[in-house]
């Protein structure tokens, strides 16, 4: 409903580009993340670092996070004045003192393509005071979600303020994951004005802009707030007639902000877990082969959180953990061909069925067929012959588990529910303790909490085996 009254409005956004031209090339489009407030504070996305990486990529058209209504009379004001007064504008550094002023020395257009109006700020404001009340279990969840977005990216990537940071899919990931709780919980209640419903709304605008320019070959900057950014890039990945770029090819080469965190890509977190692998640890006994761990063994801990940390970092992990199946290190091996197994639609499939073939460890093997399964391409793969090769019983079940797969990748639910596993949590379990509460879904899909079983009935839980 919200997006169908949207669309009717669609003609008040400002574009005075003409429609498809006879060029027919794809727009290059790039997502560039605000933090609003935070570009006033000295560091690696100051000000003057902001224009410097929008005068590198040197767009065409901006489309902003401006509301349609408000972009004229602030640029008659910037035009008469210099200075930008108009109550919505002057709240974002990264236009008074970014973009407006770079009209200067760059041709682009600026595009408005915010959905956001003061009434509906007036009444997500006043409806969340009302929840405050009538939901406060559901709202102090919330609040705790989006106040971990920061603490995680801190303690995995980097500084929240590094561009560096803020324009990586792991980035992204905790994003959506912090603000799940919001969307869930509160996002019909408010309305226009709630997170799927503003993204939605913010999005059809940027739609309709891309389609006045579709064919032209211009080079597309979205300037938008940096929590919204994953929306739009999910969004945008399923247009044919853009290409998304990443904002991290306009970066300096290194952050120039003391003290800046930098994120640690596949190769590194790789380097670090085989330095700190204990290789007596391994269990030896366990049916012949060498990949389950002692129980009461610590590593598995850190094993999990790279493993995590991998994933989150997307396809630009997929390089460096291919190049790890032919790591020296077999446990290096069986843990990018575990990573490889929730990234496999982008993966090698040649590279992944040499391991499942001949890598003298099982657990490798095993993962390198869950990835082969998982990447939506296992019709290709001889599974009867592979399996007439294969002696571990655990192996040659999955072989079975991914010949059933046929061509279904990896859900992204499943990827979710790692991105989302807080490694806070890792040692929250104390045997003696009350168990922390944890929430999951009935087969139903309701939610079920152990809380609610507190003093009522014992409740077991029952895993089947695993690795880490």
């Amino acid at each position: 409903m919200v997006i169908r009254k949207l669309l009717t409005t669609l003609t008040a956004v400002t574009l005075t580009l003409s429609a498809a031209a006879s060029v027919d090339e794809p727009n290059d489009v790039i997502v560039m993340g605000m933090i609003h407030s935070g570009h006033r504070s000295a560091g690696p996305y100051d000000i003057a670092h902001l224009k410097d990486i929008i005068r590198r990529v040197k767009p065409d058209v901006v489309l902003t996070e401006i509301p349609p209504d408000r972009l004229q009379t602030a640029t008659q004001q910037f035009h008469e004045t210099g200075k930008i007064t108009e109550s919505r504008v002057r709240v974002f550094p990264e236009y008074t003192d970014a973009l407006f002023p770079l009209t200067k020395e760059l041709e682009f257009q600026i595009v408005a393509c915010a959905a956001w109006t003061t009434e509906m700020n007036d009444s997500r404001r006043a409806t969340m005071a009302q929840l405050k009340t009538t939901h406060a279990k559901q709202y102090r969840e919330m609040e705790l979600a989006q106040r971990n977005v920061s603490t995680q990216v801190e303690s995995t990537l980097g500084s929240y303020r590094d561009p560096r940071v803020i324009h990586t899919d792991a980035y992204d990931a905790f994003v959506k994951v912090g603000m799940e709780p919001y969307d869930r919980y509160f996002n019909e209640a408010i309305g226009a004005g709630g997170w799927s419903n503003i993204n939605a709304a913010h999005y059809a605008h940027i739609a309709y802009a891309l389609d006045r320019l579709k064919g032209q070959g211009k080079r597309v900057l979205i300037t938008f707030g940096s929590w919204h950014k994953y929306y739009i890039k999910e969004q945008l990945r399923q247009r044919d007639d853009v290409r998304l770029v990443s904002l991290t090819k306009f970066l300096p080469e290194e952050s120039t902000a003391a003290g800046t965190g930098k994120s640690k890509d596949a190769q590194t977190l790789l380097t670090e877990f085989a330095d700190s692998w204990d290789e007596a640890n391994w269990e030896k006994n366990f049916r012949g082969v060498l990949y389950m761990r002692k129980t009461g063994a610590g590593q598995w801990q850190q094993r999990m959180t790279t493993l995590r940390s991998l994933v989150l970092l997307g396809d630009d992990a997929v390089p460096a953990l291919t190049d790890a199946l032919n790591s020296p290190h077999s446990p290096t091996r069986v843990l990018a061909a575990q990573a490889l197994s929730y990234l496999g639609p982008q993966a090698s499939i040649d590279r992944l069925l040499s391991t499942a073939k001949n890598d003298t460890t099982a657990a490798a093997r095993l993962y390198a067929v869950d990835a082969i399964g998982t990447s939506g391409k296992a019709p290709s793969v001889d599974w009867k012959a592979l399996a007439g090769t294969e002696r571990n019983r655990d192996v040659r079940k999955h072989i079975s588990y991914a010949m059933q797969r046929e061509d279904n990748a990896i859900s992204e639910q499943v990827i979710d529910a790692l991105k989302q596993w807080d490694p806070a949590t890792i040692n929250s379990a104390k045997v003696g303790s009350p168990a922390p509460d944890f929430q999951l879904k009935t087969i139903d899909g309701e939610p079920i909490s152990l809380s609610d079983y507190r003093g009522k009935q014992p409740v077991v839980l029952v895993f089947i085996y695993g690795d880490t």
